[in-house]
């Protein structure tokens, strides 16, 4: 059972460290990261500013689940009746017991114009990444000790050449638009990550790291005064990784709630993969007030790393605090009456 268990690790982990090249970070409340889902969301604020924090443990019953955390902040500025929008982000992902340990930061830009009844807004990033991950930390097959039956990292490994720590210049750009519908608020994007093609090998191998595709939409839609839904779907394409989450929120508009809540929403969200098997169901639940907005999400798996990851899935927390807005929403003007 033992070696059978350190056989499992040892190809799971390398197929991690093989594909890591092939899939980026991702999130299941995608909507709450908006600098990371589209760069053209860089401003794009009911207020003047915004914070933006969130946390994601993945395959949590590992020995060390994979574990990303990442923050951002973005502030708009007035042109006219346009709006530039300026942002950084942040992004530390650790992936279990290979420690491959990634940091990312970016400096994001957009502006938004308006024409007619759309709000269109196309987005710029441009960030440094580093990677870096501990060899000695993972067990080879030139490494099987038969004496001992066992894996013995006092063997030399056969794996020449490999760097321990890597950096590169990423840049990613994108595009939204939006527009209010018979009452409806629509809202679509589309967004290409790692247009320069990076250079990203721990080897000496002059792989280029492939560009992401990325689609998403959403729509608000109220139901009487209180109630309303939000159908949101994202879609991503990375060489042969794909993704889809699809789902929607459903809420209640709280005008004189306890604690000063505003909205109080869940949501019923399912992931898949396109080439394989679906992946996983998606619950959400989240809490508005004032500012603030807390959500909460765990991924019910149906099929990943099993025996190892059972039947565990994943848990997100995000939290985001928007400022208020200095910019009159009504302008009375005094006249007098001849």
């Amino acid at each position: 059972m033992r070696i059978k268990k350190k056989l499992f690790l040892y190809v799971f982990f390398s197929f991690i460290v093989l594909s890591c090249f092939g899939q980026d970070i991702h999130f299941s409340q995608f909507y709450n990261s908006p600098l990371i889902l589209n760069p053209a969301l860089t401003g794009r604020i009911t207020g003047e500013w915004r914070l933006t924090n969130q946390y994601r443990n993945q395959w949590m019953s590992l020995p060390q689940p994979f574990r990303t955390i990442t923050a951002g902040f973005d502030k708009l500025f007035y042109n006219n009746n346009d709006i530039i929008g300026a942002g950084i982000y942040i992004i530390n992902d650790r992936s279990g017991s290979v420690c491959l340990n990634v940091n990312k930061i970016y400096l994001s830009g957009a502006y938004n114009k308006y024409l007619y009844d759309y709000n269109i807004s196309g987005g710029i990033q441009i960030g440094y990444v580093n990677k870096s991950i501990d060899f000695n930390s993972l067990s080879f097959p030139s490494q099987y000790d038969h004496s001992i039956g066992d894996f013995n990292q006092q063997i030399y490994n056969n794996e020449p050449g490999n760097l321990n720590q890597i950096s590169y210049l990423d840049v990613n750009t994108g595009f939204v638009g939006n527009t209010t519908f018979n009452g409806k608020k629509i809202e679509a994007g589309m967004a290409f990550y790692h247009i320069n093609f990076p250079k990203e090998s721990f080897t000496a191998n002059n792989d280029r790291l492939p560009m992401r595709t990325v689609f998403h939409s959403s729509a608000v839609i109220d139901i009487g005064t209180e109630w309303f839904i939000k159908p949101q779907v994202m879609s991503m394409f990375q060489k042969k990784a794909n993704d889809l989450i699809l789902g929607s929120d459903v809420g209640i508009k709280i005008a004189d709630g306890p604690y000063r809540l505003n909205r109080i929403f869940a949501g019923n969200y399912f992931r898949d993969g396109f080439s394989r098997n679906s992946e996983s169901y998606i619950f959400s639940l989240g809490l508005a007030w004032q500012r603030v907005q807390l959500g909460l999400s765990y991924d019910f798996s149906f099929n990943v790393v099993k025996p190892e990851a059972g039947s565990k899935g994943s848990f997100e927390i995000s939290l985001i605090y928007t400022s208020f807005s200095t910019v009159p929403q009504k302008i009375t003007i005094p006249c007098n009456q001849y």
